[in-house]
């Protein structure tokens, strides 16, 4: 990541955080005032979401990309977190990684047993990706060799931008 890169995704961030200090002081203003406690649950909520979301994240990239470079495991997590803030997708971690036919682990569930190094790469990975290493548009893969490998399915054809990271074909920008 070079520094202009690097400046407009820590602007992206602290534009976040504004945005969501002004939705506290708009409930503030809107209410007259916000007890302790309610602000205290408000918190909680928040932190809770974020750990699940964190957890979800990190299992899509176990079950995703275990086997695949440090690359491809931040791709995989950029593809949720972009679908989150894109119109034809859900707009919550949960519900883009639970959307029917989408991630192949939700739909064929696995027993497999997870090694404490590989749930370390990925939650490496997410981490990264939450702190806009990587970036990217990329709303879409599929796996193009390896043993998950598939031909390229027909509403793949349309997309301009296509960057192959480890076994998956990227794809953005319809």
């Amino acid at each position: 990541m070079n520094q202009d890169e690097f400046n407009s995704c820590m602007k992206e961030i602290y534009e976040e955080i504004d945005a969501r200090q002004r939705k506290i002081e708009t409930i503030k203003f809107t209410n007259g005032f916000i007890s302790g406690a309610i602000l205290t649950l408000l918190l909680v909520f928040i932190t809770n979401t974020v750990k699940a979301d964190t957890e979800l994240l990190i299992k899509n990239c176990l079950m995703e990309a275990e086997d695949q470079p440090m690359e491809a495991k931040i791709a995989v997590t950029h593809v949720v977190l972009n679908r989150t803030k894109h119109p034809r997708f859900p707009s919550t971690v949960e519900d883009v990684i639970k959307q029917p036919k989408q991630f192949s682990w939700v739909n064929k569930p696995s027993q497999r047993t997870i090694r404490q190094r590989d749930y370390l790469k990925c939650k490496k990975a997410v981490e990264l990706a939450l702190s806009c290493v990587g970036k990217n548009n990329f709303l879409y893969y599929y796996a193009v060799s390896g043993p998950n490998a598939i031909k390229e399915p027909s509403w793949a054809r349309n997309f301009k931008t296509r960057v192959v990271i480890g076994d998956h074909l990227f794809l953005a920008g319809e």
